[in-house]
């Protein structure tokens, strides 16, 4: 689990750092500075599986 800080709230995201790609960090970022979000955000990571049963 990690956080990224912004202007005008938190995310928190469910996972290790290493699991996201900087592209995903620059994303979260952008809304956390966006003055429309300040309520805590929290992000979990969904895993699909492609197996058949």
């Amino acid at each position: 689990m990690f956080e990224i800080e912004g202007g005008h709230t938190t995310a928190t995201v469910m996972g290790e750092r290493e699991l996201f790609d900087e592209t995903f960090v620059e994303q979260v970022q952008r809304i956390v500075d966006h003055e429309a979000f300040t309520e805590p955000i929290r992000v979990t990571l969904e895993v699909v599986s492609d197996v058949q049963t």
